[in-house]
């Protein structure tokens, strides 16, 4: 079986938007200012990387089905290395951006398949 460079290197994009982000506001910012940024992170960053990668699955579900399922698993553990702490409510949220990638996975997979439909039927 060929490794898919392709899954590595967005996995690798998950992780460091997940981990490395959280910790370049914690360790730059100011107490307040870097709240604001979180919630930033989480009301606005987090739920559109959470759509990009359920559509990015969507054009190839055999092969990257998984996007979806890694942010949302990946997102609990890595913030809380971020803030040193366990806090039980990551994973509704991690919930919510589970449920966001795959409806943007099932919407961009039923677009492709109506046009690839539409188009052998044009032929």
């Amino acid at each position: 079986m060929k490794p898919s460079y392709k899954i590595v290197l967005l996995c690798l994009s998950i992780i460091v938007l997940l981990f490395v982000t959280p910790l370049i506001i914690f360790k730059t910012a100011t107490a307040d200012s870097a709240m604001g940024l979180i919630f930033l992170l989480f009301f606005v960053l987090y739920p559109i990387a959470s759509i990009v990668y359920g559509i990015l699955s969507g054009f190839d579900i055999k092969r990257l089905w998984c996007l979806p399922l890694a942010f949302a698993t990946l997102f609990p553990p890595l913030y809380s290395i971020t803030i040193k702490e366990m806090v039980w409510d990551l994973y509704v949220y991690s919930a919510i951006y589970f449920i966001l990638g795959y409806v943007a996975t099932l919407v961009t997979a039923l677009i492709n398949f109506t046009r690839k439909r539409d188009k052998n039927e044009r032929d």
